[in-house]
């Protein structure tokens, strides 16, 4: 389960690299314009995470772009999860790092990526922050 999370994590994080290229030459908010395309393709990702999983994309003010991750499954043990994705993220620093310097070259001020796993009554498993 939490190892095919990590390819799926991958495929997320690409296709959010490649709608921050489509809307560099729009104008407006840079960081509401990758969310508000990111949110057309939400039924596509959500299919790519099946039933365990569900992904949210926001903006939280003019710098944050935060991926949230719902387990909508039991986890027996949060100890073993958050270890699990511990080493999962730190194998896709590079992704996140890459994310974050697109931000900055769409003239987000002071981005921030924050990565959120949750269980499914809302409590927090695991987070990170990429500033």
């Amino acid at each position: 389960m939490i190892k095919n999370n990590k390819i799926k994590l991958v495929s997320v994080l690409l296709i959010s690299v490649l709608l921050i290229a489509t809307v560099t030459a729009c104008g407006g908010n840079p960081l509401e314009r990758i969310v508000a395309e990111a949110q057309k393709e939400l039924p596509e990702i959500q299919a790519m995470l099946g039933n365990d999983m569900l992904i949210e994309i926001a903006a939280k003010g003019e710098s944050d772009l935060v991926y949230t991750f719902t387990y909508l499954i039991d986890l027996a043990d949060h100890s073993i999860v958050r270890s699990v994705l511990e080493t999962e993220i730190e194998a896709a620093n590079e992704i996140y790092e890459s994310l974050l310097q697109d931000l900055r070259n769409v003239n987000v001020p002071s981005p921030r990526v924050i990565v959120e796993y949750l269980d499914k009554e809302g409590t927090e498993i695991f987070s990170k922050i990429y500033r």
